[in-house]
């Protein structure tokens, strides 16, 4: 009875392990690289989300809408960590706007999506997007029609605005 038990546990042993293996062709993890990171200067060169009382952004005001189906529709999520879909962070005494760009509101693989600064104060930022399986990755940045990022730089996604 005793060699019964043990036979018993080996048989559940191997298929537990034979379970537990990993199947190499299925894919694992979802990777979702759609960050941007902009600093926004005046033209001369101040950091307009450091110099909010002079001339400067107040960054809880800029609102973001996303170009959906021709219109204009304000982003909002709420039970995001970054609700109005941007964060903004200081590093060396210098603030910087993280958006969280979102791909789903693509059309074409590119994402249009309207900066409201102020009520006078806007910029249109496009982002292209490519979708590997379940990986979605932006590949090309605009601002105001003009290309600020290109993966081919190998470089951070970062880059000045002068408004």
């Amino acid at each position: 009875m005793k060699n019964l038990n043990n036979v018993i546990f080996l048989l559940l042993l191997v298929a537990a392990i034979a379970v537990s293996c990993k199947d190499d062709d299925v894919d694992c993890c979802t990777i979702v690289d759609t960050t941007i990171i902009m600093k926004f200067v005046d033209e001369n060169g101040v950091n307009l989300l450091n110099d909010i009382a002079e001339h400067g952004i107040e960054p809880a005001g800029i609102v973001l809408y996303y170009k959906v189906n021709g219109q204009w529709e304000e982003y909002f999520e709420a039970n995001l960590d970054a609700p109005k879909g941007y964060l903004t962070t200081e590093e060396s005494g210098d603030a910087f706007f993280i958006l969280y760009t979102d791909p789903s509101y693509s059309e074409n693989n590119i994402t249009e999506i309207k900066i409201q600064f102020t009520e006078d104060l806007s910029g249109i930022l496009k982002a292209e997007f490519t979708q590997n399986g379940s990986n979605v990755t932006c590949t090309k940045v605009w601002y105001d029609d003009e290309l600020k990022w290109d993966q081919t730089s190998q470089s951070e996604r970062s880059f000045t605005v002068e408004l």
